[in-house]
C-alpha cells in the first residue's frame, strides 16, 4: 500500500516519510494499513450510522426506539394510519431493509439515505390527523418521490419517519405501557438526528387545514391550539434544526393539488422552504420562550436541549454545508458568523453564493476565521455577493495556509510517531 497516494496528508508529513529508511517506510505502511476502515457501505458514508442506535430493536423493553414507515404502504393505504403500536407489521420498514435498498443504488434525490421526515402541528391532542388531510398530502408527496426513483430504481425503497407512526404513543385512557413510556422517552432523546443529518428528506407542513378547529374534539377543558406551524415550540425546533445542514427541506403545504400530475423537480421548485440562519443556543432559547407548547413544562427545557445538542453534534461532524440561493442578508450572514464563535466547527467548506451579502457579512465571516471558530475551514466561496475585492482579499488571508485536519492524515502521523519513536 502507497500511504502518500491513499491518504491526504500534509507536505510536511510527506516529507519526513520519504526520509525514513526503507524498513521503516514499510512498517508505517503496515501499521496505517491495520489502522484504515474497510471500504464503508453507502448507507455509513451518507451518515446512517448516526441513526442506527434509535433504529435498533432492544430487547429489554421489546421494540425499538423509533420504526420508519414503508412510504409505500402509505401510498397504499388510501386511508389515514393509527398510531404506531396499532399499525401491522408490513407497514414498516426494517433498519436491513432500508440498508440493502440503499446500497444497491436506489438512492433518493442525490446523496439522500432514503429517509423522508415529517414536520407537522398536532391538531387533536390524541392525534395529530384526525380528518386525514395530512395523510392525503403526504401520501401525494411521497408517490411523486417513489416514481421518480423508480424510474431508474425499481426496488428503491423510502423510509418515513412521522411521530405518531414512529414513535410509542398513548391509548385512548392516556397510558402507555412500561416498556413503551422507556422507549418513547429514548426516542425523544435523540429526536434531533432526524432533522439535522444532511441526507433525510424533511417536508414541513406549515399550515393549519382551513376552518380549524371546527369539526374537531378535544377533551373537556382543553381549547384548541390555535399557534400557527411557525409560533409552535416543537416545530420552532424542527425547522430551526433542520436549517442547519440538511441539503432538502420543503415546505408540501404549498404543493398544488390540482395539478394533474407532478415531477419531482416541479415539486422541489413549488415547495422550496427557504433557510433561517442558525442560531446560537441562547438566542434560540430566546426565541423559544415566545413559542406555544401543549405541556410547556414537560417539553421546553427538553427542547432547548435538543437544539443545542443537535447544532454542537452537527457542527462538530459536518465537513461541508452550501447555503446558496437564499436570499441572505448581513443579518443572515451575522447570525451564522456569531452562532459559529459560539459553537465552533470542523467545517472545511462554507458557500454562500449568489444571496446578497455586502462587506457588513463578509466581514462577520471574517470575524468568526480570526477567533478561531472554524480552524479547520479552507475555503469560503461567496461569488454572486455584493463584496469587494479587498474584502474577499482579506478573507482568503486566513484561509491560505491552513492545513486539513483529515482523518487519515492523523493515522499515518500517529504511526509515523511511533515508527519513529521505535527506530
Amino acid at each position: 500500500m502507497d500511504v502518500a497516494a491513499s491518504l491526504e496528508l500534509s507536505d510536511e508529513t510527506r516529507v519526513a516519510l520519504a526520509a525514513l529508511p526503507p524498513d521503516v517506510q514499510q512498517e508505517v505502511q503496515r501499521a496505517v494499513g491495520q489502522l484504515l476502515p474497510e471500504p464503508m457501505e453507502l448507507w455509513d458514508q451518507l451518515g446512517g450510522l448516526r441513526l442506527e442506535p434509535a433504529l435498533r430493536h432492544m430487547a429489554e423493553w421489546g421494540a425499538a426506539p423509533v420504526a420508519l414507515i414503508d412510504a409505500d404502504f402509505i401510498c397504499r393505504s388510501g386511508t389515514k394510519l393509527p398510531r404506531r403500536q396499532d399499525l401491522p407489521a408490513e407497514a414498516f420498514i426494517s433498519l436491513a431493509e432500508l440498508k440493502d435498498s440503499l446500497n444497491e443504488g436506489g438512492v433518493v434525490y442525490g446523496n439522500s439515505l432514503n429517509i423522508i421526515v415529517v414536520s407537522h402541528a398536532w391538531l387533536q391532542p390524541d392525534d395529530p390527523d384526525p380528518m386525514g388531510e395530512k395523510f392525503e398530502r403526504i401520501a401525494t408527496v411521497l408517490r411523486i418521490f417513489l416514481d421518480d426513483v423508480r424510474a431508474e430504481h425499481e426496488g428503491a425503497r423510502i423510509g418515513v419517519f412521522f411521530d405518531f407512526w414512529s414513535l410509542h404513543q398513548k391509548d385512548a385512557s392516556g397510558e402507555r405501557s412500561e416498556a413503551e413510556e422507556a422507549l418513547f422517552g429514548l426516542s425523544l432523546d435523540t429526536m434531533h438526528i432526524w432533522y439535522t443529518s444532511q441526507n433525510t428528506i424533511v417536508l414541513k407542513l406549515t399550515e393549519l387545514p382551513v376552518g380549524y378547529p371546527d369539526g374537531y374534539t378535544f377533551p373537556a377543558g382543553v381549547t384548541p391550539n390555535m399557534a400557527p406551524y411557525s409560533e409552535r415550540g416543537w416545530c420552532f425546533f424542527e425547522s430551526m434544526i433542520s436549517a442547519v445542514s440538511t441539503r432538502l427541506v420543503l415546505d408540501i403545504s404549498k404543493y398544488d393539488e390540482r395539478r394533474e400530475s407532478t415531477s419531482l423537480p416541479r415539486l422541489l421548485l413549488d415547495c422550496e422552504s427557504g433557510r433561517p440562519a442558525p442560531l446560537a443556543p441562547a438566542q434560540f432559547r430566546t426565541a423559544l420562550e415566545a413559542k406555544v407548547f401543549t405541556s410547556r413544562n414537560a417539553d421546553f427545557d427538553n427542547v432547548a436541549r435538543l437544539y443545542e445538542v443537535g447544532l454542537r453534534e452537527e457542527y462538530a461532524s459536518v465537513q461541508e454545508i452550501r447555503l446558496n440561493y437564499l436570499c441572505w442578508t448581513d443579518e443572515e450572514a451575522s447570525t451564522l458568523a456569531n452562532t459559529l464563535i459560539e459553537v465552533g466547527s470542523c467545517l472545511q467548506v462554507l458557500t454562500l453564493e449568489q444571496n446578497q451579502l455586502t462587506n457588513h457579512g463578509a466581514a462577520a465571516l471574517v470575524e468568526a476565521l480570526a477567533v478561531g471558530a472554524l480552524p479547520n475551514c479552507h475555503t469560503v466561496e461567496l461569488y454572486g455577493n455584493s463584496i469587494d475585492q479587498g474584502m474577499l482579499d482579506t478573507l482568503q488571508s486566513f484561509l491560505q495556509d491552513r492545513v486539513l485536519t483529515e482523518a487519515g492524515q492523523r493515522l499515518v502521523e500517529a504511526a509515523l510517531g511511533r515508527a519513529l519513536r521505535a527506530a
